[in-house]
């Protein structure tokens, strides 16, 4: 019952909103067609729905030719974008092969400077050995000289004497070889 109720309740609603009056329309009178619209588009400065055809057919075909050239224009530019991604992909493992190789003659490089600072340090080292075993030997042939009855570079007057004399020094003979 209740349901009764408040449907009629929501029907009297609708009534009062909306009313019982009658509409009323008003009346205005039609445009002149030949007036309005005109019929002769060249007395009104429009163009005729052809003449719209073909200028918008011909923008179309105009439009169409260059999206068709545009989309030539891009697959070109694909096909080089991906020569020069191939490029660049070649060059970076050469790249990388250089870089490499790089290293290991660094590597190399290295390893000769340290064998070079040894073989320096050897020769250098053995060049004061070498010296002092060739000062050795000459002492001992000078006693060997001696002992054979030769004479010396002290006891020969040379031009080394001769200098050592007008300075106030004797020739001069290698340590121990006085001996």
């Amino acid at each position: 019952m209740k349901t009764i109720v408040t449907t009629l309740a929501v029907a009297a609603a609708c009534v009062m909103l909306v009313g019982c009056a009658p509409r009323q329309t008003a009346i205005t009178p039609a445009p002149d067609r030949g007036s309005a619209r005109g019929l002769d588009p060249a007395a009104s400065g429009q163009k005729s729905a052809m003449e719209k055809v073909n200028e918008l057919s011909e923008k179309y075909a105009a439009l169409a030719d260059k999206c068709m050239t545009l989309q030539k224009d891009n697959e070109a530019l694909r096909d080089k974008n991906r020569v020069l991604a191939d490029a660049a992909a070649k060059d970076k493992r050469d790249l990388e092969q250089v870089k490499k190789e790089l290293a290991d003659a660094n590597t190399e490089l290295a390893a000769l400077t340290v064998d070079l600072a040894r073989w320096k340090d050897n020769v250098l080292g053995f060049r004061k050995e070498t010296l002092d075993a060739h000062v050795l030997e000459m002492q001992k042939l000078v006693d060997i000289i001696r002992l054979l009855g030769g004479e010396t570079a002290e006891q020969t007057p040379d031009k080394t004497a001769a200098k050592g004399a007008q300075t106030g020094q004797k020739g001069k003979v290698p340590d121990g070889a006085a001996g």
